[in-house]
């Protein structure tokens, strides 16, 4: 779902501003041609990688990621106020607690 969200971001927002953040060792088959072109994967070593906090605070605007790779949000140590608005996706799917864990040091209030 989160693919889906970042195509329908890329239909309004230049693809220079926004950036899929996937699990290290998600598969790429199947992934959008699109979503890939603003994701981190890496054709030589065939994974993803996550560039640094201040890279993509200096980057990007919008950051779309699922709910468990959220968590390394946290471990980066982004900017408390540099997230405006957290939207999480399939949320009604997850206990209160796995949606609160990997933000709960993003919101500024």
């Amino acid at each position: 779902a989160a693919d889906l969200i970042c195509r329908l971001v890329l239909d309004h927002v230049p693809s220079s501003q926004v950036f899929r953040m996937d699990a290290q060792r998600r598969p790429n088959i199947g992934l959008d041609k699109n979503v890939e072109k603003v994701s981190s994967y890496d054709h030589q070593t065939r994974s993803f990688h996550f560039p640094s906090a201040e890279r993509i605070q200096e980057q990007y605007k919008i950051l779309v990621t699922t709910l468990v790779t959220a968590g390394r949000l946290i471990s980066a140590k982004f900017r408390r106020d540099f997230f405006t608005h957290i939207f999480i996706d399939e949320a009604g799917y997850a206990t209160e607690p796995e949606c609160l864990i990997p933000i709960a040091g993003l919101a500024s209030s």
